[in-house]
């Protein structure tokens, strides 16, 4: 029995228009097999305009995160943007710190998992792969701590600094 599963990344315009669809075989399949589906589709010129998906580990264990993923446009993706290649890396280090998500959607759009979180996509999902499912990738920024007073609090004193020059307090 095949399950057809769909496919995007936000951020870098990977199957927005519409999902990139695969057929996967094992309803307790990872995300991480059906980011191997999409791979090899593209490698197969299945994918108009997209030359290359690579993501990175290819094979995760337990305690890894998905690290990066790339996608080689010969395109302009969505007839919008340039061809080239589009990167976006996880950065675990700093504030905000770079991590990638994913999420995993029934054909209705109704949520399934419910952690958002990167560490099981080499494990078989929470739950079974349904016909029509959507898996969606993106990456987000968390702050750790504060990180925008000093720069703020610079601005105004510039501000202040510049209508005093010019006569205006």
């Amino acid at each position: 029995m095949s399950i057809k599963i769909g496919f995007r990344v936000t951020g870098m315009f990977f199957g927005s228009a519409k999902p990139i669809v695969v057929e996967i075989d094992n309803p307790k399949s990872s995300v991480r097999d059906v980011m191997l589906k999409v791979s090899k589709l593209v490698e197969e010129g299945g994918v108009p305009g997209v030359e290359s998906f690579i993501f990175s580990p290819r094979n995760p264990s337990d305690a890894e995160t998905l690290s990066s993923i790339t996608i080689k446009y010969s395109e302009g993706p969505n007839g919008v943007y340039s061809p080239g290649t589009y990167h976006l890396e996880e950065n675990l280090m700093g504030n905000p710190i770079l991590a990638f998500q994913f999420y995993h959607f029934r054909a209705n759009m109704q949520q399934v998992n419910n952690n958002n979180r990167t560490n099981t996509f080499g494990e078989p999902i929470e739950d079974i792969f349904k016909d029509g499912d959507i898996i969606i990738w993106r990456q987000i920024a968390i702050l750790q701590a504060p990180n925008g007073l000093r720069q703020v609090e610079s601005l105004a004193v510039k501000e202040i600094d510049s209508l005093k020059r010019a006569n205006l307090i």
